[in-house]
């Protein structure tokens, strides 16, 4: 058995080798022999802008790594990494890494570490401590730490002030520290399958945020508990959903509207924007309240779903006839 393993190594380091000596000048490569290592010659790819290492067995990668200067996008899912290879601290044109479905419980402590980088993927990683040095990651736009085993985030998150999206879902986490606020950029945030007791009041302060999503989440409150959304100007996708929310939801706030999604929830009572007041009048609002103890809706988002400006998700499935028939109060 060893033998046969031995002669697959050597056969996939040929192949690698051929394939190196044909591929020099080109500038997007793949290469998946599921290796367990890179040959040095890996660096001699001085034309490379995008390389797929994807399905490999690698845990390292070469120092000649660093001569590849030109280097603008790297996919390194599915192997063996520990953590975020420090060699990639030499590509000034790194833009975009992804290295999901690998081990990484650890970001290299450098300072400035991959500063250039605007797009960085670990989700499905042992990552325990999203810990970075001062000036890390500071140009990134795009975060995406979903499934991880994160517990908390560390009191410099947020000088990552460049951030657009971050996904943070399927993680431990329980409050943001109070540097979250500072991520003014950020327009996509997903928070969903964590370990909060409330809506924290750090993302109320994100007037940029488009879509917020919070599904799966079991928060700690009594049954007639209400939330109140503040102002948020271009809050348009909100999803809830399969969670432990407030029996009184309050979005009259949201101007921008569009998609809500509270299915599977205990809201007993939504209040809705007035829709004759939204930013864009012509715009259809989706709406899903399946399997919610809602019974009644306010006059004025009755009126908009005969107008057909609103479009109730599943009404059918609702187990509740007097909505399906668009009771509503005031009426």
């Amino acid at each position: 058995m060893d033998q046969q393993v031995n002669f697959m190594q050597e056969w996939r380091y040929k192949e690698i080798m051929k394939k190196l000596q044909k591929i020099k000048e080109k500038e997007n490569i793949k290469l998946n022999y599921c290796l367990s290592s890179l040959p040095n010659e890996i660096g001699e790819l001085k034309n490379v802008k995008k390389l797929n290492l994807e399905g490999n067995h690698i845990s390292t990668l070469p120092n000649t790594f660093t001569n590849l200067k030109n280097l603008n996008t790297l996919i390194l899912n599915i192997n063996q990494f520990n953590t975020i290879p420090d060699v990639l601290h030499s590509l000034p044109n790194l833009q975009k890494l992804e290295c999901t479905w690998n081990n990484i419980n650890g970001i290299p402590n450098i300072p400035s570490f991959l500063s250039n980088l605007k797009y960085l993927n670990l989700d499905v990683n042992n990552i325990s401590d999203f810990k970075f040095a001062d000036n890390s990651f500071k140009n990134l736009e795009t975060l995406i730490l979903s499934n991880n085993k994160i517990e908390k985030l560390l009191y410099n998150f947020g000088s990552l002030t460049k951030l657009k999206k971050l996904n943070i879902s399927g993680n431990n986490i329980s409050e943001l520290p109070e540097s979250f606020s500072d991520l003014q950029n950020l327009r996509y945030l997903d928070l969903s399958n964590n370990k909060f007791k409330k809506i924290p009041q750090q993302i109320e302060k994100l007037k940029k945020l488009t879509t917020l999503i919070f599904d799966n989440s079991n928060f700690d409150i009594s049954q007639d508990d209400t939330y109140t959304f503040p102002n948020f100007p271009n809050l348009s996708n909100v999803s809830f959903s399969n969670s432990r929310l407030y029996s009184t939801f309050n979005l009259s706030n949201l101007k921008n509207l569009k998609k809500l999604d509270i299915s599977n929830t205990d809201v007993k009572t939504l209040i809705l924007p007035n829709f004759n007041q939204l930013k864009n009048k012509n715009k259809k609002i989706s709406i899903n309240i399946t399997n919610t103890p809602i019974k009644k809706l306010e006059y004025h988002v009755c009126e908009a779903i005969k107008n057909n400006r609103i479009e109730i998700k599943n009404m059918k499935h609702n187990n509740n006839e007097e909505l399906y028939n668009y009771y509503c109060l005031n009426r």
